[in-house]
């Protein structure tokens, strides 16, 4: 399977699957998906936004960052009040971001789901 890059050219398409995350609450699916592309060969990147940022409070968030490259929208995590409490540990500061990677998840994902 081949697509375009950013600049037009054809190469061929990575097998990730990209989430975007916005409810809270689905921690578990999350990790079963995860643990089920990984298994497959496929890499996995989740980006959370709205409630979805919630997410990085649950207990298992670590197993879940172990398993997938994360980043989430830092106006959610700030408009939720979890800016006070600093960063998150399986997080560095560069996985804190904007829609704009969110919009380059899904243009380099071979396969997408919102939950």
């Amino acid at each position: 399977m081949t697509s375009h890059n950013h600049d037009g050219v054809l190469e061929p398409v990575r097998e990730q699957l990209g989430i975007v995350v916005i409810t809270s609450g689905m921690i578990k699916h999350l990790i079963g998906i995860a643990r089920a592309a990984v298994a497959g060969g496929r890499e996995v990147a989740i980006f959370f936004t709205g409630d979805g940022v919630l997410t990085t409070m649950e207990d298992e968030f670590e197993d879940l960052a172990s398993l997938a490259d994360i980043s989430l929208c830092r106006a959610s995590f700030e408009k939720r009040g979890l800016g006070r409490r600093g960063l998150i540990p399986e997080l560095d500061s560069s996985s804190f971001t904007n829609q704009s990677r969110h919009a380059d998840l899904i243009f380099d994902c071979d396969r997408y789901l919102v939950i």
